[in-house]
């Protein structure tokens, strides 16, 4: 049921971003989504799709705060994470240094 709700929630939070690209409050409801989505989907250990959530996630949370906000390095942690868990352990470096740096 959980999922129901998510892909609901990530489905129409992408159209209306998609119509209304400069309203900030949608662009990070919808990045708040996908980063909580991603963390189910992480602890039903289904990597991929979590990784994509995350950069999906980063990608909108960069676009509204920057590179050197807070959230910004929480969600490059986590893309270090599912990485790491992956076997991708030099991209895990890559993004938990970009994390360390800011």
């Amino acid at each position: 049921k959980a999922e129901t709700g998510y892909t609901f929630c990530v489905d129409h939070l992408k159209e209306h971003v998609r119509r209304t690209p400069d309203n900030e409050d949608a662009v990070l409801l919808y990045a708040i989504t996908l980063d909580w989505y991603a963390k189910m989907l992480l602890s039903q250990s289904r990597l991929s799709e979590a990784l994509k959530c995350y950069q999906q996630s980063l990608k909108f949370c960069q676009q509204v705060y920057g590179d050197e906000h807070e959230q910004t390095v929480v969600l490059l942690n986590d893309l270090g994470t599912v990485h790491c868990l992956m076997g991708n352990y030099d991209e895990a470096i890559g993004f938990l240094s970009d994390a360390l740096l800011i």
